[in-house]
Order: C-alpha cells, then structure tokens, then sequence
C-alpha cells in the first residue's frame, strides 16, 4: 500500500522508479531482441553490465560504445536502427500511474522520477514521452553522475529537492534500490504491481483524488 496515510504525513515527495514501475512492465526490448532477432539476454548480458555502466554514468556515449557488440550479437542494422527500436519498445508507460502522479501533485505532492539512464534515452523520456511535463524533477543518472544504488545518487537528488530526507518517499521494483534509498534515509517501499500501491484501504484516500485502480 503506498505509505501517505495518517503514519506518513511527513511525506511531501515521492520518487518513482521508472522501468518496472512508470514503464510497466519492463524487458521490453529484451524480449524483442530475443524474439525478433534471436538476440539472448545471455548474449547482450557483458554489454549491459560492463561499459554500459559508463554511459548510465555520463561517462561514454552508448552510441560509440555499441558497434563491436553489434557486430559480435548479428545486428544488421545501424546503431541508429538499434538505438531507435530500443527507446521505441521501452516507450510504454503505464498510463494508470501516470494519472496517479497527476492527481498526487494536484493534491500538493511532489512527484519525481528516480532512474538510471543513458543520456539518448534520457532525452527520449524527458522530450519524446513528455516527462519533463508529467513530473515536478527528473532525477537521471547520466546528469547526477552516479547511479543507484551508489549513495551519491539519492544524496544529489535530495539536495536538489532541498527538503529532508525522511520527507521522501521512494517507490521501486528492486529490493536492492529500496534498501539504499533506505540506508540514505528515504522512506522507501517495493513495488510489484499498480493495484497494490494503490490499496483503497490505505488512510489516503484515493477516492477524493478520483484514482481508478481498474
């Protein structure tokens, strides 16, 4: 249940994870991949876990680092081909939430996104898919310089929020992101599903906010 209730009135920020919460569910383009291009996750796992942590970092430029790992995967298209298809299928954000964040900040929160990215999707969310629009702060690892679950990135988007740590609330779909936000001093809770944030048990009332769980 999303924590706002008479307990948690200190509340006045609440930070979303993106893929696997906002952009729901997630894996999308690794279920293309391996779908239509039989590309495996076991395939794309040394990319993704390797350099690709520079560019969530800001510290390379993904489009330069893909070339050799395309060659090697049997992608045989441009790295423009493969970069347009990722933020094409990744573009699939749960329009439920999205309408929760827009009752929650007409109610007076202030509602944020917490992520890390690369900076080309970066720019897709923040331009393409209107976020800068549909949240109060955009928190991306590529600008903030360090990525969860490092302490760096829930201290920099706190400073930038400027209000006490024990005033956010933090909403992600990895226990290891939710117990760093934790040890930062963030209140912090998993997500698994839209219907079980939303529980119309809760002391926030949801109705008044007219949210539809359906």
């Amino acid at each position: 249940m999303l924590l706002l209730g008479t307990e948690s009135k200190k509340i006045r920020v609440i930070v979303f994870d993106l893929d696997g919460v906002v952009v729901y569910p997630s894996w999308g383009f690794a279920n293309y991949l391996e779908r239509e291009h039989a590309i495996t996750r076991s395939q794309t796992r040394d990319f993704f876990v390797g350099p690709f942590l520079q560019c969530l970092k800001g510290q390379a430029d993904v489009k330069a680092l893909l070339p050799p790992y395309l060659s090697i995967w049997g992608w045989t298209g441009t790295v423009n081909d493969f970069m347009e298809q990722w933020l094409e299928t990744e573009d699939c954000a749960d329009a439920r939430l999205l309408k929760l964040t827009e009752e929650l900040r007409k109610g007076g929160w202030i509602c944020a996104l917490g992520t890390n990215q690369e900076k080309h999707r970066t720019d897709y969310i923040r331009h393409s898919m209107g976020f800068e629009q549909l949240f109060d702060n955009l928190f991306f690892s590529c600008e903030l310089g360090t990525m969860k679950p490092e302490r760096a990135f829930f201290d920099r988007a706190r400073e930038a929020l400027d209000c006490p740590a024990d005033s956010i609330l933090f909403i992600d779909n990895e226990v290891h992101y939710v117990e760093a936000a934790k040890s930062a001093g963030w209140n912090a809770q998993i997500y698994t599903r839209f219907e079980n944030l939303v529980d119309q048990q809760t002391e926030f009332y949801f109705g008044e906010v007219g949210i539809d769980t359906d």
